[in-house]
């Protein structure tokens, strides 16, 4: 992951931009792709996850993170 992350941050440095923006969502499940951006499932734990991975990925990249909802 962090090689890809890399690059983005790479990208994002060599042209100043200042906002990162994602999808919230997923589209694998069980080994299989679903080719279409689906909504995460609404849980307590489901919160904790992202609260983590949104705090790591900010870091990593040194900019804020502004997620779209599917």
């Amino acid at each position: 992951m962090n090689n890809v992350m890399g690059e983005i941050k790479d990208f994002l440095d060599r042209y100043d931009i200042k906002v990162y923006s994602e999808h919230l969502s997923f589209a694998s499940f069980d080994g299989s792709q679903s080719y279409e951006l689906l909504p995460l499932p609404m849980t307590h734990s489901m919160i904790e996850i992202l609260c983590e991975r949104i705090d790591f990925v900010q870091n990593y990249l040194q900019r804020e993170l502004i997620l779209e909802n599917a």
